[in-house]
């Protein structure tokens, strides 16, 4: 398995009380290596959450410009429930993951 390091992410008009715009960003090195241009769709398995996180990647072209962010509803509601918050800029929360394989994270 291959370690994955992650911040997470809060986008400029996200609300904690409606968590849309939330996600986990990672690094452009990982993303470059740990995924192909031509994957269109990615699970994300979530401590504590019994089914995946499915990100559509054609919903965020910028993923493969210069926002390798994953952003999600769901990512919104598991990092408020599991008390993760995004700090302020510059000084982001740090999560480590496992990568459970190809599309799989």
């Amino acid at each position: 398995m291959v370690s994955i390091n992650a911040t997470a992410y809060k986008g400029g008009n996200s609300d904690y009380s409606n968590p849309t715009g939330f996600g986990l960003r990672v690094s452009k090195a990982a993303r470059d290596t740990q995924l192909e241009k031509e994957v269109k769709q990615i699970q994300l398995f979530l401590v504590g959450r019994d089914k995946a996180v499915d990100i559509d990647l054609t919903k965020r072209p910028c993923f493969w410009r210069k926002c390798p962010e994953f952003v999600s509803r769901d990512i919104g509601v598991w990092l408020s429930r599991e008390q993760i918050r995004p700090l302020a800029k510059r000084a982001p929360t740090e999560i480590q993951d496992d990568s459970k394989g190809a599309r799989h994270f």
